[in-house]
């Protein structure tokens, strides 16, 4: 009997030790990803801030709304084929070529498509200064289609130290190298027409480059149903995620002017993509780890509450700070030109934390074994985001329509956490326990923000000097509350949090857990 135990406790030790080599892998991955994101979103903001002060709300406002409508097309040249090389057990060079070779006849036919209908599309949007600038940005989507397949690959192999600068060096030559001088010289909205595209091309070349696959063209394959079925599941889903998304600026931009489409565009930009980058890094490395332990439902819980209680303890905080001193931050960031954004901003950062979740929580959705959950809960919820759009959107102010986009990031979150959660069997207490201390801790820096930005107004000094003092304010108020709200954590953040402090200096380590967060184990 003894030994019966001994070797059933050896199988469950084998068993145990991959899981946990690819959990500490996928960490790593993870840590990258976020690394790499954060860089490049301090890279967007700036080349963003400088930007914006040389183009002004018109010029955003009409390149915001041609993005929307290549990135809808977009999404038609891609069909999702090449997440199903992520999906698939082991990938041989027949799935990779008849990947590459319908992505590229999808990407020129999608491009085909939208030049031949810019002219409709302009028309129905009432501005013909949208026509030309759809017909050049087409281009992107046979661009992009070049080196999506080696892109997904590397994502496979979890290699995002690869894509993160990849994504940085194609930024810096399409944004900061071309968007800006443009601007400067007096180019307008072609300047961010122009940087799109480079930025686009360096971006597929240098991925091709980094890992170089057979391109000789496939276009019938064995398991081709079952590479496009699940390609299809993807298309839907980012089609309903473009409804949740991107639609908004095209309802606005049919019924208020460019300038105001470009205010709302630049308030949206400045909260959504630090998250939106954070989240397309990330994603993918939770996905591709918890696909792997997908038997193991055990770690799956594991990864939704430490997700759950990083957010709200770190990204609640810093957008509702920026939300209780939007206008400050507008005017200390932007400049006159983009003067009562503050308006629009408040609510929009205040939605980012739900966002956040949302984001984290989908690919513990997709790994518990019920990849379809989130287009049945999407579906639905599209529908009706579509329906409040068309009635509601165009009838109300620009500051209402804010309110709303914010209202309706807090639905969304709450009906996918609900489903992750019972996929997972997570009770509502463990829910709770997870965002305690993060709610605290929000709770404490927002007010803080709030005070300070009002104490700010009552003196004379620039919008810069009062934002500066803010943001001192504010990170004195969140190592206090974390330091004071410690006890709240919950073993899987501060495991969580423990495993990167094992990738910094000891140092620095030995001060977040010592010190911060007042634990030792």
């Amino acid at each position: 009997m003894g030994g019966e135990g001994t070797e059933r406790m050896a199988r469950n030790d084998a068993a145990v030790k991959p899981v946990d080599g690819l959990m500490e892998k996928g960490i790593g991955a993870a840590l990258w990803a976020t690394f790499g994101a954060v860089l490049r979103t301090v890279l967007q903001i700036a080349s963003q801030i400088v930007l914006a002060r040389l183009l002004g709300p018109e010029a955003y406002g009409l390149f915001a709304v041609a993005m929307a409508i290549v990135m809808f097309a977009s999404l038609f040249a891609d069909l999702g084929l090449a997440y199903g090389l992520i999906q698939r057990p082991e990938v041989n060079d027949q799935d990779i070529r008849f990947v590459f070779t319908w992505q590229m006849v999808l990407g020129c036919m999608t491009t085909l498509a939208l030049v031949m209908s810019s002219r409709l599309i302009a028309a129905k949007l009432g501005d013909p200064r949208l026509e030309p600038l759809i017909q050049t940005m087409a281009l992107a989507t046979a661009l992009a289609s070049l080196g999506t397949t080696s892109a997904m690959l590397l994502r496979r192999r979890l290699d995002f130290k690869t894509l993160n600068i990849t994504m940085l060096i194609s930024y810096i030559a399409g944004f900061v190298a071309i968007g800006i001088p443009m601007a400067w010289l007096g180019y307008g909205v072609w300047s961010l027409v122009a940087a799109y595209l480079v930025q686009i091309t360096l971006a597929a070349v240098l991925s091709y480059a980094y890992l170089q696959h057979a391109i000789r063209p496939l276009f019938r394959h064995d398991d081709g149903a079952g590479i496009l079925g699940f390609g299809t599941t993807v298309l839907v889903t980012n089609i309903l995620n473009w409804v949740m998304m991107s639609l908004d600026r095209l309802i606005i931009g049919a019924a208020k002017p460019a300038a105001l489409v470009g205010l709302y565009a630049l308030m949206s930009n400045l909260v959504t993509t630090p998250v939106t980058t954070l989240i397309s890094a990330t994603q993918p490395a939770l996905y591709a780890t918890s696909a792997r332990t997908q038997d193991d439902t055990a770690h799956l819980r594991t990864a939704l509450l430490s997700v759950l209680g990083v957010v709200s303890l770190f990204v609640g905080p810093i957008f509702f700070a920026i939300g209780m001193a939007a206008e400050t931050v507008v005017l200390a960031v932007y400049g006159p030109k983009w003067s009562g954004g503050g308006s629009i901003l408040m609510p929009l950062a205040f939605a980012m934390p739900a966002f956040m979740l949302m984001g984290m929580a989908i690919p513990t959705l997709w790994a518990s074994g019920r990849p379809t959950w989130e287009f049945k809960l999407q579906l639905p919820m599209a529908l009706i985001w579509a329906l409040v759009l068309f009635t509601i959107g165009t009838r109300v102010s620009i500051e209402a329509f804010s309110w709303l986009v914010c209202l309706w990031f807090y639905l969304r979150a709450c009906v996918i956490l609900f489903a992750a959660c019972r996929a997972l069997g997570l009770r509502f207490p463990d829910i709770a326990a997870a965002l305690t201390q993060g709610l605290l801790v929000t709770a404490a820096v927002a007010a803080t923000a709030f005070a300070a930005d009002h104490l700010g107004l009552a003196t004379t000094a620039p919008a810069f000097v009062r934002l500066a003092g803010i943001i001192l304010a504010c990170a004195v108020a969140l190592l206090l509350a974390l330091r004071l709200s410690s006890g709240l954590m919950i073993p899987e953040v501060f495991r969580l949090i423990e495993g990167a402090c094992q990738r910094l200096p000891n140092d620095v380590a030995s001060f977040v857990l010592r010190r911060l967060i007042a634990r030792t184990n």
